[in-house]
């Protein structure tokens, strides 16, 4: 995942290669367009017959189409080295293709942002409006804990195989309201199923919505005021699971956040000498006492100590 925001990638075997599925249709998207503004043209009627339904409805025969107009295997090789995916292998047929999440982000981060790479203003404008085009039926993953209202550019990719179970990947721009985006790539395979394998991708997806939708007062995220609020009223570190679910109850902006917060402060145990020392180190200190401290302090305080 990289953020717009921070400047900040945050990595979990980003490097893995895992074959593509549909997630590839992006990329013969991306050579198409490419084609086309290096001809000095837009996409021909013909071509944006095939896009459409190869991005919006993730259609085999379309992508078949165009990614042999394109070159095959040594075109979309071609492509890979111009925007640097290094670790992205083509295969024939395409959906064989391996790639990483790092590769599919670096692809994202050229074809949607154009923070580097060879796409003009225009050819990204192109390429977004057709992954935000993607059928509601096929818009899960990394749209997970989004808000339904945000922008998404997205591709996912789906398929049983013989040897992995099934693949189940997705890979988006989550674009801020407020400006500023997210780009993130989850890739899987051995599931049972393509359910469980959704399920899994959008868990991800719901936790990095949690630390990167939106700031809540001087914290970067939900997810940040979740964890220092389990520390300033309860004194102790919250569980991922409490996290999580204040996180997802609060959402992408603060209007929740008061209210969480005063039903954290409804939890049995909390009294005024919790309080009292709660406000003692604000103010003194202008920070909370440790969770450690805390237990001591409220300890030594309810014995008259």
């Amino acid at each position: 995942m990289y953020d717009t925001r921070t400047g900040c990638q945050y990595r979990y075997r980003s490097d893995l290669r895992i074959t593509t599925a549909s997630v590839l249709k992006a990329e013969i998207m991306a050579a198409v367009i490419l084609r086309a503004q290096r001809a000095g043209r837009g996409l021909t009627a013909s071509e944006r017959a095939l896009i459409t339904p190869m991005i919006r409805l993730s259609d085999n025969p379309s992508a078949s189409s165009l990614w042999t107009s394109v070159g095959g295997v040594s075109g979309m090789a071609a492509l890979d080295r111009e925007l640097g995916l290094t670790e992205t292998r083509e295969a024939s047929p395409w959906g064989l293709t391996s790639t990483s999440a790092a590769d599919r982000n670096a692809l994202l981060r050229q074809l949607v942002l154009g923070q580097w790479g060879p796409f003009s203003a225009s050819s990204r404008a192109t390429a977004r409006a057709f992954l935000l085009d993607v059928a509601p039926s096929q818009r899960w993953g990394i749209t997970a804990g989004v808000p339904s209202t945000w922008k998404v550019p997205l591709k996912n990719g789906f398929y049983p195989s013989s040897c992995c179970g099934w693949r189940i990947n997705t890979s988006g721009v989550v674009e801020r309201p407020g400006g500023g985006a997210y780009v993130a790539t989850v890739l899987s395979d051995g599931w049972p199923n393509q359910a469980s394998g959704v399920e899994a991708v959008e868990y991800v997806s719901r936790v990095i919505a949690s630390w990167t939708l939106a700031s809540i007062g001087p914290h970067l995220s939900a997810a940040a005021f979740a964890r220092q609020a389990y520390r300033d009223v309860l004194g102790r570190s919250a569980s991922f699971a409490e996290e999580q679910a204040m996180a997802g109850r609060i959402g992408a902006t603060s209007a929740r956040a008061g209210s969480e917060l005063a039903s954290l402060l409804s939890t049995p145990g909390i009294d005024a000498t919790s309080f009292s020392l709660l406000r003692l180190y604000l103010g003194a200190l202008h920070r909370p006492p440790d969770a450690s401290t805390w237990s001591k302090r409220l300890a030594q305080l309810r014995a008259g100590s």
